[in-house]
């Protein structure tokens, strides 16, 4: 039945009290159907950034991903669509298909400044508008 929902948080800090701390909660909404959020808060000379990861299932075969983070501002969005579908279940085991497409865009402060898609060998790349290109 759909509604497992998990929550951690954790925190890290050194001798100077700059510190990490972290949120990851999953939520399952339906039949291979989720709902993803990781965030993280870096505190390092007395400077706080944050980012976060929100991912969520759109059908059986696209899951939509929205990065964001308070440098810059940046946000990255993206629609990743697999093949056959994004998860496979077998008789003992789960597993994740393969990558068939990704579109989307990077924004600094609201603004374009490039656009993420499928790599020739399967990465995610992302393209800048000043030519420069970053793949993972």
């Amino acid at each position: 039945l759909p509604g497992i929902k998990l929550d951690f948080d954790g925190l890290l800090m050194n001798k100077d009290n700059d510190q990490l701390a972290g949120t990851l909660s999953f939520q399952e909404t339906g039949y291979k159907q989720f709902i993803i959020a990781v965030s993280y808060d870096l505190t390092y000379d007395g400077v706080s950034r944050r980012i976060g990861l929100n991912a969520q299932t759109v059908d059986d075969k696209e899951v939509t991903v929205d990065i964001n983070s308070d440098w810059g501002p940046a946000t990255i969005n993206m629609d990743l669509t697999f093949d056959p579908e994004f998860l496979i279940t077998t008789e003992d085991e789960l597993d994740i298909g393969n990558l068939k497409d990704v579109s989307g865009k990077v924004l600094v402060q609201g603004v374009e400044v490039g656009v993420v898609e499928k790599s020739d060998l399967g990465f995610v790349l992302i393209k800048y508008i000043d030519g420069s290109q970053e793949a993972f």
